[in-house]
C-alpha cells in the first residue's frame, strides 16, 4: 500500500470524526467568547469569534453532507446527526456577528430547510428503528426547534421587524415609588431607546419624562448615570446579536428545558443501550470516544446556557418587574458590559512618524496602516473625572434651558452647540467662535486638536520642572484624551461622526505638517509644537510657503495648520493679558468644556445603526454619551408636535 493510499484511508476514517469534533469545538468557542466582544477590544478575541462564527455552520453542514454521501454509515456516526443539527441551532450568546446578518434571515432559513432535510435523510436511513433512535429522536426534535428559533431571532432582529415591534410596544409607565430601583429605571429608558433606535420619533413629553427620571435623585453619582447607560446598551446588544428576544419567553424556556432533558437522558441511557445491543462490539473505540464527547459536551453547553440565563440582566429585570425580588443596586450593576476604554490617535505623533518612514512603507500602503495602528493608536481607560465632566455639562445645559425644551427653535439651537455655547458670554472668548460655528465640524475638530497639543506643550515649557506641571497634567488630561479620541474617530471610524470632508482636511493638514517638519528638521514633538507656534507671528503667505503650499496670487491660500496655530496663539495670549482672571487653569477648564461639547454634538448626530455596530467591538464612549443625552431628553428624535392621541407617542420618520 502506497503512502497516498494510506493517507486516503486515514482521511476516510477520520473525515467525519474530525468535522464533528471541530464543529463541537467551534460551539464551545462561540458560547464562551460570543458575548465577550461587547466588553473587550481584544483583537485576538474578535478574530477568534469571527473565525468561529464564519466556520461553524459551514463545518456542521459539511459533516452532514459527508454522512449523506456515504453509502453505509455505522450506527454511531448516524447517531451524531442530531448533535450536528444542534450545533447548527447555534449558542444563545451569538446569533448575528453584525447587523447585516439579521437582514439575511431568509437566506439562513432556506439553508436551514436544506440542512434539516439532509439530517432527516441520514438519520432515518441509518438508524431506522434501532434502539439508538429512541434516545436520538428527542435530541433531534430539540435541535430542530433550536434551528427554527435561531432563524426566528434573526428575522425578529431585522430592521423591518424591529421597527414593527417597537412601534407596537406600549411605553411603560414608571411609578414614583419604583424610581429608586435601578433596573426599573433601565427598563423605563430602554423602552424608549428601542423606539428611537428603530428610527421613530417620540413626542417631547417623553423627553421631559426621561429628564424627570434622571433628576429624581439629583445627588446620584455620575458613575451610576453611566452605569444606567451601560445596562441599556447591554440589553440592546442582547436584542440585536443574541437569542435574548426568544430565550426569555415561555417558548424559549420550554425549548431549553426540553433540550436539557433530552441531552441528559441521552447521556444516561446511552451506556445501557450500548451494552444491551452490543453496539461497542461493532464500532471502533474512536467512534465511541467521539460519541461520549458529543453527549457530555451537549450537557455541558446546556448547563452553561442555563447558568447564563439565570444570572443575566434579563432575569433580574423580570424578577423586579414582577416584584419577585428587590435587588440592591450594587447587585444589579456588577459585571462588565463594555470595555471602558477609548482609543487615541495623535496628529503630531503621526506626522512626525510619517516623516521617518522607510521606502518599503512608502511603497506599500497596507504596511503604512499597520505602522500607524501600532505606533500612533493606543487605548486608555476612562476615568471618573471625564465621566463627571460629561455628566455635569449635559445636566447643567438641560437644567439651564428646562423652560425652553418645549420651544422647538430654542431646543434645536441647544442641540446645535459645538463649542460656541462654552464661549458665549465671556468677552475675551467671543473672538474664538470662528473656530467653532464658522467652519465645518471636521474642520473645527482638527483645529482644536492641533491647538490643544500646541497649548499643552507650550505650557509645559513655561512651567518647566515646577510642581505646577503635575497640576497642568490633571487639568489638561480630559482635553488631551477627548482630543485624541475624536481624531481617532475621524480617521479610523469616520462613519460614526457627522458627514463631512474630514479625511481630505486631515490629509492636507498632514502634508503641510510633514513638509514643515522636514524643512525645520524637527523630530521631537515638543520642538515641533514650539516651531509651529512661531508661525503665528509671521505673515500667512510666508508661513504657508514654509509648509510647501502653493500660493495663489488672486486669493490667500487656506491652511488649516496655520489656522490651528492662530487659535493656539489666541488662547495663550489671553493668559498673558490676564483678562478676566484668565490663567492656565481657567484656560484648560474652558478647553475641556469645548471638547465635551464637540463630543455631545457628534454623539447626537450619529446614525443609530453606526452606534449599534460599535457595540460588537467593546463599545464607544460616543455611543454612551448619545444615550446619556437621550436619557436627559436631548435628541433630535424628540418632536414638538402634539400626539394624535394619548397613546400615539411615537412618530414615524417619513
Amino acid at each position: 500500500m502506497t503512502i497516498v493510499e494510506k493517507g486516503m484511508k486515514v482521511f476516510n476514517e477520520w473525515e467525519v470524526r474530525a468535522l464533528t469534533l471541530i464543529s463541537f469545538s467551534l460551539q464551545v468557542i462561540l458560547i464562551a467568547f460570543g458575548s465577550k466582544r461587547k466588553h473587550t477590544r481584544s483583537l485576538w478575541i474578535m478574530s477568534l469569534v469571527w473565525s468561529a462564527y464564519m466556520l461553524a455552520d459551514w463545518v456542521a453542514t459539511l459533516a452532514l453532507g459527508t454522512l449523506a454521501r456515504k453509502q453505509h454509515n455505522n450506527l454511531l456516526e448516524s447517531f451524531w446527526v442530531p448533535f450536528l443539527l444542534l450545533h447548527l441551532g447555534g449558542p444563545d450568546t451569538i446569533t448575528a456577528y453584525s447587523l447585516e446578518d439579521n437582514e439575511l434571515w431568509l437566506r439562513h432559513f432556506l439553508s436551514l430547510v436544506f440542512q434539516v432535510g439532509v439530517a432527516i435523510y441520514v438519520f432515518f436511513r441509518s438508524l431506522g428503528t434501532t434502539g439508538l433512535s429512541l434516545i436520538a429522536v428527542p435530541v433531534f426534535v430539540a435541535a430542530t426547534l433550536k434551528c427554527g428559533e435561531r432563524t426566528w431571532v434573526l428575522w425578529s432582529s431585522s430592521s423591518t421587524q424591529f421597527r414593527k415591534h417597537s412601534k407596537g410596544e406600549h411605553l411603560m409607565e414608571t411609578k414614583n415609588d419604583d424610581s429608586e430601583n435601578t433596573l426599573l429605571q433601565v427598563d423605563f429608558f430602554f423602552t424608549r431607546l428601542k423606539v428611537l433606535f428603530a428610527g421613530m420619533k417620540l413626542h417631547i413629553d417623553e423627553g421631559v419624562r426621561c429628564y424627570s427620571q434622571m433628576m429624581n435623585k439629583i445627588e446620584r453619582p455620575e458613575e451610576l448615570a453611566f452605569r444606567l447607560v451601560e445596562l441599556e446598551l447591554g440589553l440592546l446588544y442582547d436584542v440585536l446579536y443574541t437569542k435574548a428576544t426568544m430565550i426569555y419567553t415561555f417558548f424559549g424556556v420550554f425549548v431549553r428545558c426540553f433540550s436539557m432533558l433530552a441531552s441528559v437522558s441521552a447521556l444516561v441511557v446511552f451506556p445501557n443501550m450500548m451494552k444491551r445491543h452490543s453496539i461497542a462490539e461493532h464500532c471502533s473505540l474512536n467512534n465511541v470516544v467521539v460519541t461520549y464527547t458529543l453527549l457530555c459536551g451537549a450537557v455541558f453547553l446546556e448547563l452553561y446556557a442555563l447558568a447564563m440565563l439565570v444570572t443575566s440582566d434579563w432575569t433580574k429585570l423580570w424578577m423586579v418587574r414582577h416584584r419577585r425580588q428587590k435587588l440592591h443596586s450594587n447587585t444589579i450593576i456588577k459585571g462588565k458590559r463594555w470595555s471602558g476604554f477609548i482609543a487615541r490617535y495623535n496628529f503630531m505623533s503621526s506626522c512626525l512618524k510619517q516623516g521617518v518612514r522607510t521606502r518599503i512603507q512608502e511603497l506599500l500602503p497596507c504596511i503604512n496602516e499597520i505602522f500607524d495602528d501600532e505606533n500612533v493608536t493606543w487605548h486608555q481607560g476612562i476615568d471618573e473625572q471625564l465621566q463627571r465632566l460629561i455628566f455635569q455639562q449635559v445636566k447643567e445645559k438641560v437644567i439651564r434651558h428646562m423652560d425652553n425644551l418645549l420651544d422647538a427653535k430654542l431646543y434645536k439651537k441647544l442641540l446645535n452647540h459645538r463649542g460656541d455655547y462654552v464661549l458665549e458670554g465671556i468677552s475675551c472668548l467671543e473672538n474664538l467662535k470662528w473656530s467653532t460655528i464658522k467652519v465645518e465640524f471636521d474642520h473645527s475638530l482638527i483645529l482644536w486638536h492641533i491647538a490643544t497639543d500646541l497649548c499643552y506643550y507650550d505650557d509645559i515649557k513655561k512651567l518647566g520642572a515646577s510642581n505646577d506641571c503635575n497640576a497642568l497634567n490633571r487639568y489638561s488630561e480630559i482635553s488631551r484624551q477627548l482630543s485624541d479620541y475624536m481624531l481617532y474617530l475621524l480617521i479610523k471610524c469616520p462613519n460614526i461622526l457627522p458627514k463631512g470632508n474630514g479625511d481630505i482636511i486631515y490629509t492636507e493638514a498632514c502634508q503641510q505638517a510633514i513638509g514643515f517638519f522636514k524643512s525645520k528638521k524637527v523630530g521631537d514633538i515638543e520642538i515641533a509644537c514650539e516651531e509651529l507656534l512661531k508661525l503665528e507671528s509671521s505673515t500667512r503667505p510666508a508661513a504657508e510657503a514654509t509648509m510647501d503650499i502653493p500660493i495663489d496670487e488672486e486669493s490667500a491660500p487656506k491652511s488649516i495648520l496655520f489656522d490651528a496655530c492662530r487659535l493656539a496663539a489666541q488662547l495663550q495670549k489671553l493668559e498673558a493679558l490676564g483678562e478676566e482672571n484668565w490663567g492656565w487653569q481657567k484656560k484648560w477648564e474652558t478647553i475641556n468644556k469645548v471638547w465635551v461639547e464637540l463630543l455631545t454634538y457628534a454623539a447626537a448626530r450619529c446614525d443609530w445603526k453606526q452606534h449599534a455596530q460599535q457595540l460588537t467591538s467593546g463599545g464607544e464612549l460616543l455611543t454612551h454619551v448619545c444615550v446619556l443625552m437621550v436619557n436627559f431628553g436631548l435628541s433630535e428624535q424628540y418632536q414638538h408636535r402634539l400626539p394624535v392621541s394619548l397613546f400615539d407617542r411615537w412618530i414615524p420618520i417619513v
